[in-house]
């Protein structure tokens, strides 16, 4: 079995190589996270920054301007859809992002899973079958041919 071990050390090692390229599929979400993560903050803070603005137009009207406080809210429901709209293309941005990224990490896994099923499927193939030895003591393991028969 020594031999056989030998022969075909360099396609079981190739087995624990395969498995660890999937840090490399990894390490690509790691920088699509790196890199999309600041664009995702710094817009959720300009929304931030957009309500406070916001909040501050509703200083200009005086508590008793019927008219200005109207208008303040005529203008903030279309203002807050914007918002929300906008809010809406952040979240399709990240369930497109996740969903990319869940079909970049199945190929991986996909292609790793195929490269150590070859490589065990290799292995087996260098392992020659062991056939049982018969215990026919009086008879040759050559066959024989007799009056159209074959014996073995």
């Amino acid at each position: 079995m020594d031999i056989c071990v030998a022969k075909n050390v360099t396609q079981m090692i190739n087995i624990p190589s395969s498995i660890g390229k999937l840090g490399s599929c990894l390490q690509q979400e790691v920088n699509t996270a790196n890199a999309i993560t600041p664009i995702i903050v710094s817009t959720i803070k300009m929304f931030k920054n957009d309500l406070k603005a916001l909040n501050a137009q509703l200083q200009i009207c005086q508590p008793t301007s019927n008219s200005c406080i109207d208008q303040y809210f005529i203008n903030i429901y279309s203002e807050m859809s914007t918002i929300q709209s906008a809010l809406s293309m952040v979240q399709q941005f990240i369930s497109s992002a996740q969903q990319d990224a869940s079909t970049r990490n199945r190929i991986c896994s996909d292609l790793v899973t195929g490269d150590i099923q070859d490589a065990i499927q290799n292995i087996q193939s260098a392992i020659p079958e062991s056939r049982p030895e018969t215990s026919n003591t009086n008879k040759s393991s050559e066959p024989k041919i007799g009056n159209d028969v074959l014996e073995f």
